[in-house]
């Protein structure tokens, strides 16, 4: 199947926050593990929800 990968393959979500819930449920839900590393920085503006940003565009 394409894009299908073996037990112990890493898949990297840059960007998630708490406000993200959804997408957290549902990498739980799936199997992953999660981890964290850096910060988001929004200084006077709630987190990005319900999409995840690219950081890219910002």
């Amino acid at each position: 199947m394409p894009g299908r990968r073996g037990q112990g393959t890493d898949y990297l979500v840059p960007h998630l926050t708490a406000a993200n819930q959804w997408a957290i449920d549902v990498g739980l839900t799936a199997g992953l593990t999660l981890g964290q590393t850096g910060y988001l920085g929004v200084r006077g503006m709630a987190p990005p929800a319900p999409y995840i940003h690219n950081g890219a565009l910002l």
